[in-house]
Parts: structure tokens; sequence; C-alpha cells
């Protein structure tokens, strides 16, 4: 009697830890529950994992989420896709938007950023995950800010090695010494950005930018 009390108290405090990851007050559904009607899925799938519906892609590396009865602002775990005003900005975000827009996925959960974004893995409905895709497809740097993952490096390399997306335009410039088309990490474009005066605009529905304990350091 005990040791089946021990247990369910572990099972609510498991489920527990994604209610407070998405803001919510209660737990959701039990795994495997069934979609929501009108194709919204709601529930949780085990510990920090959580899925929901894409509604909208905001860049190549950031989507909201509708999971349950909220809205999620998830900033895609491990990459580091174009900024607005880079080359290759657009193709980022139509290549997210043609795997995951309007779409079921499955998040697992790794922090919060200090925008109050939750960062995690996006999981495709066939299994894939999003950043391998992206890095893949030569459209993103890998963010070691998140991930120290070696196999998400080398897909980057393999890419760049192999001039996809982005990094044709670094193929392009090998070899001269100012080459105005030579991609620029967007790290490093941030930090020009805020030195100009031209910092990121925030929904405030999701929350003004803010430092918290355990927050992810930048973007």
């Amino acid at each position: 009697m005990v040791a089946a009390l021990l247990l369910l108290a572990g099972l609510a405090l498991a489920s527990g830890r994604v209610s407070n990851w998405l803001g919510r007050g209660a737990a959701g559904p039990a795994a495997g529950s069934a979609p929501a009607p009108g194709g919204g899925i709601s529930g949780w799938l085990g510990d920090d994992v959580a899925r929901g519906r894409v509604t909208l892609v905001r860049d190549g590396d950031t989507i909201d989420v509708r999971s349950g009865d909220r809205d999620v602002r998830v900033r895609v775990y491990g990459i580091d896709t174009p900024e607005r005003g880079q080359p290759w900005a657009a193709k980022a975000k139509r290549f997210t938007a043609d795997l995951v827009g309007n779409r079921d996925v499955v998040l697992r959960i790794r922090a919060k950023d200090k925008y109050d974004r939750t960062v995690a893995e996006v999981i495709l409905p066939d299994g894939r995950n999003l950043s391998e895709e992206i890095l893949r497809a030569g459209l993103a740097w890998h963010y070691d800010f998140h991930s120290r993952n070696a196999e998400w490096h080398r897909l980057m390399e393999d890419a760049r090695a192999a001039g996809r997306g982005l990094w044709a335009d670094e193929k392009r410039c090998a070899g001269q010494a100012d080459c105005p088309t030579r991609p620029v990490s967007p790290r490093d474009f941030r930090v020009e950005e805020r030195r100009a005066g031209r910092g990121p605009h925030r929904d405030s529905r999701f929350g003004a930018p803010r430092p918290g304990p355990g927050s992810l350091p930048d973007r």
C-alpha cells in the first residue's frame, strides 16, 4: 500500500514538471490521450515532454504552439537560423513552415530562455527532429549556447563542406578577403544590431524580455 502511494506521488510530480514549464496551473491529460476536438492536440506525453499544434512560424527557429488551452512560444533547441534582415532568413523560415506549419508536434522541453520562451527539441509527426533537418539543409548554425551535441555539429559541418543552403555563399567567397555575402552568424549579427540600437521587438502577450534563474544566455 505504501509503495503504491509513493508511486502515485512520483507520477504526480513528474506530470507537474511539464505543467510548470508551460505555465499551467494543473497537469494536462494523461499520456496517450486522444486529440482534442477540432484537430488541436492537448495533453502531456511524460516528464518534460508536451505536444501541441504549430499555429505560427515566426522565423526559422521560433514557432508558436497551441498546447491544451495555452499558446507557447518555442525557441527551437540547438540551432540558430539567420535573423530577419540577413540573407537566407526567409528561406529558413519557409523551410521550417513546410515541415511543421499547422502540424502536430512533440516538444522535448529543455529550458526557459531569458525572453520566457520554452526552449525545446521539436519532433515532427514522422519522428524526425526539426533541428537536425534544418542543420542538414544548411540553413542554421549549430548553437552551442544550447547544445554540445557532436552529431549536430557534424551535420552543420557536412552541410558547410557540401555548400548547401547558406554555406553556398561561403564557398562563393572563398579566397576573397572582403566578401559582402560571406555568412555572418546570427549571434554576431544580433550583437551588431544591439550596438546600433536595433534590438528585437517582443510580443507582450508572451512576456517582456527579462532574465531569470536558470535562463539561457542569449536568443
